[in-house]
């Protein structure tokens, strides 16, 4: 039971259309436990998360924000697939400010429950998926409150890609906080804190310094680049002061991609200690895409996180070049 996948900010999530990163802290579009959330002003602008694997239970956490929920598009708050693209489920809606938990059973859309109203403001939404032939279900809560569950109707699909995204087209939605835990660990309740590079760590051997990494709104024309396999940099910032009682993972997450010829992957690390711990090999492409990868446990002791050792100033955090 870990969490797999979390982020707030475009480093960790693939934007497309007219969403955009957004820095405005008025009227609720996120909370201070981010930079960012990512603006979304129309039926077009899609926030993707894609899982390094793909899940048959999860809980997804995340949060919604809009002036009034519209329905111009007719369509989808949010809408997960599984590894073939096909269609899982989604949260819908087809009046203003009226939310459905829909299942795909091959061919249409199915409603799940009752519908419910949200009209505008923030929504922390936590839910529950269970594919698979040991049977399927779903739970929706919005700020704590079960707003909907019951069967998902299949046995054959997983999860893999969510993607969020408002389903008007003139009143813009706001996403962050987006989290996803492989197990049946619910993420009510959950928070994504996002911190900035602030200073160098003790790995520097690319091009280019943190000052390159470190801005919200992102900007893919200022970057590190690794010219060799075994380059890094790693990064520092203050000591953090969250006083969360349950650390469930620290991750790190970048936008990267690759040259025709150099270095073809990378691979995240934490440096604890002086020791770094590394992610799994990542795959590049040509293009800038997000990528992401959490420590579920502190790798330096296989221990759960806490709080001392989440916040703690001597934690490094970088990305090396892979053949």
């Amino acid at each position: 039971m870990s969490i797999v996948f979390a982020a707030s900010e475009a480093s960790g999530l693939d934007i497309a259309g007219t969403a955009a990163e957004d820095t405005a802290t008025t009227a609720a579009r996120r909370t201070s436990n981010s930079r960012a959330s990512i603006g979304s002003p129309d039926g077009t602008a899609l926030i993707t998360a894609t899982l390094d694997t793909a899940l048959t239970e999860c809980w997804i956490h995340g949060l919604a924000y809009s002036g009034a929920w519209d329905n111009d598009q007719n369509a989808y708050l949010l809408r997960v697939k599984d590894s073939s693209g096909n269609n899982v489920f989604q949260i819908y809606t087809n009046s203003p400010g009226v939310f459905f938990a829909q299942y795909w059973n091959g061919s249409a859309w199915v409603t799940v429950g009752s519908s419910w109203t949200i009209t505008s403001g923030q929504t922390s939404y936590a839910i529950y998926l269970k594919t698979g032939a040991s049977g399927t279900s779903c739970i929706v809560l919005t700020n704590g409150t079960i707003v909907a569950s019951g069967s998902i109707g299949t046995a054959t699909v997983n999860v893999k890609t969510l993607v969020w995204g408002t389903p008007d087209n003139n009143l813009a939605g706001y996403f962050s906080e987006i989290a996803v835990d492989n197990a049946n660990l619910s993420l009510v309740g959950c928070y994504v804190e996002t911190e900035a590079p602030t200073g160098a760590g003790g790995d520097a051997t690319g091009t280019g310094a943190y000052t390159d990494v470190d801005e919200a709104v992102i900007n893919d024309a200022d970057v590190i680049t690794f010219g060799a396999a075994g380059d890094r940099n790693s990064f520092t910032s203050p000591a953090r002061t969250s006083t969360l009682s349950l650390v469930r993972g620290v991750g790190v997450a970048a936008r990267a991609k690759r040259d025709a010829s150099g270095p073809q992957k990378m691979k995240f690390y934490l440096k604890i200690g002086g020791t770094r711990y590394y992610s799994p090999d990542i795959t590049l492409t040509t293009g800038f895409a997000a990528y992401q990868y959490v420590w579920a446990t502190n790798p330096s002791t296989s221990a759960a996180w806490t709080s001392t050792d989440a916040n703690a100033a001597g934690l490094e955090w970088g990305i090396e070049a892979v053949a």
